[in-house]
């Protein structure tokens, strides 16, 4: 973990060039990270040794701009919303969804000219 947190503490034009000339780190920096990070899911883990071998050009681009950007390396947990599983879950879902016909026929709202038409009431001086 030492290793994540020196990495993180670096200037940003110091991350930008280990990104451009030394890739080799962050993709270190990304398998470890993701294995702290998610310990049940190995995907994440499996992405970024993928990414960081077979497709390296493409990590290599993907860093540089998250680096530019976020001042941190892509994270495939984040970016393919595996952390959470993928899909989202049905709770989840359900609130997304306009209320029911129902839900707003129980609470009607009261009129805003109702408000307006009611008198204020002055303080009377008594001297």
């Amino acid at each position: 973990m030492e290793f994540i947190n020196a990495m993180d503490k670096l200037p940003k034009i110091a991350k930008i060039l280990l990104a451009i000339f030394l890739p080799i780190i962050y993709t270190i920096y990304m398998i470890i990270r993701d294995a702290y990070k998610y310990k049940n899911n190995y995907l994440p883990l499996i992405l970024d040794i993928v990414f960081g071998t077979v497709l390296g050009i493409v990590n290599w681009i993907l860093n540089i701009l998250y680096i530019v950007k976020d001042e941190k390396p892509v994270d495939y947990g984040v970016l393919f919303n595996l952390a959470s599983g993928g899909a989202p879950k049905a709770e989840e879902a359900k609130e997304d969804k306009e209320p029911s016909i129902e839900a707003l026929e129980e609470k009607p709202e009261e009129p805003e000219e109702a408000a307006e038409e009611q008198p204020e009431e002055k303080p009377e001086d008594n001297q």
